[in-house]
């Protein structure tokens, strides 16, 4: 009895456990036929996609063989047009060379036309001016024709007024070497008379125009300049002291266009006057250089002349020049 009532308490117990098992594997099988069904379903899915994208992977690889081909003519193209691009900036810069030397041509044409053309009214200027001297020659040769006869007749007149004047120079040369003589034996006396116990030297004498520009012309000049040396100078003779210029003709005589005013020097026996033209006052020492001048009033006539230096103590010196 007691056997029995077990057994019925462990099939009841079996069958009340087996029951809720059922339930769960029944639900997992369910659940896995729904994974399964689902799983099919995305794998055809899938599987088209594969085969889609499969079909456009070889559509693109095909397009990429294509657009490889074209890449390829196109580089080819592209090298091609390159070196055509080269050349003809190469052939563009020879011809703006080119262009740049033919306008350089061109100017250098168009300057020389404007030279020639100039050139070319000058030339018939002077070709009219020609014909004026040539006709004014041909009045003058008729006119000179006139004259040679007359000049022809008076030819030996001439030459005997000539030969009178050749004969007049050798006078007045015979009187310019005299004067020289008078004129050295003059300066020996000075120096005699009034020696100023120290001589001046190395003279240098200008003639300016009213410009200050050098001159040899009697009537043009403004100013004469002298400068000289006086070396030597004795001791007791140092400090200050006035020096004078005299200007007189060869003759001795004083030039009447050159202002003057009257000075004494001292003599050894007796004082001598003199016209300075210039009077200076210098500071005496052994040596020195010393600059004077004078202005005439009125044009000086051509010739020589002689200009002698006193100081109060005596006379200096002398030297000549030339005016034409």
């Amino acid at each position: 009895m007691s056997t029995r009532k077990d057994n019925f308490d462990v099939n009841k117990t079996t069958d009340s456990s087996g029951s809720p098992v059922k339930w769960i594997l029944g639900g997992l099988l369910a659940l896995a036929t729904v994974i399964a069904v689902y799983f099919g379903f995305n794998s055809n899915y899938f599987k088209g996609e594969t085969a889609k994208l499969q079909g456009e992977l070889t559509e693109l690889n095909e397009t990429k063989a294509e657009l490889e081909g074209s890449l390829q003519e196109l580089e080819g193209n592209y090298e091609t047009q390159i070196s055509e691009n080269e050349a003809l900036q190469s052939e563009i810069e020879e011809r703006m060379i080119e262009v740049e030397d033919l306008k350089k041509r061109l100017s250098q044409v168009r300057s020389q036309l404007a030279s020639s053309k100039s050139n070319s009214k000058k030339i018939r200027e002077r070709l009219a001016q020609l014909e004026e001297i040539k006709v004014a020659l041909e009045t003058d040769i008729e006119s000179l024709k006139v004259e040679n006869t007359e000049l022809m007749a008076s030819n030996t007149q001439l030459n005997s007024e000539l030969d009178a004047s050749n004969q007049m120079v050798e006078q007045l040369n015979l009187e310019v070497e005299g004067l020289n003589e008078d004129n050295r034996i003059l300066n020996e006396k000075l120096f005699t008379l009034a020696p100023a116990g120290y001589r001046a030297d190395n003279f240098s004498i200008v003639a300016e125009k009213r410009n200050d520009k050098l001159t040899n012309k009697a009537k043009q000049v403004d100013e004469v300049k002298i400068k000289f040396n006086l070396n030597n100078v004795p001791k007791e003779k140092h400090g200050t002291s006035e020096l004078y210029i005299a200007i007189t003709d060869l003759r001795g005589s004083n030039v009447k266009v050159v202002p003057a005013k009257d000075v004494v020097v001292r003599g050894r026996n007796q004082n001598l006057k003199v016209k300075a033209a210039d009077v200076r006052q210098v500071n005496l020492k052994d040596s020195q250089s010393v600059d004077m001048s004078f202005r005439p009033s009125d044009d000086m006539e051509g010739g020589e002349y002689n200009l002698m230096v006193y100081s109060a103590d005596g006379y200096l010196g002398s030297t000549g020049f030339v005016l034409q």
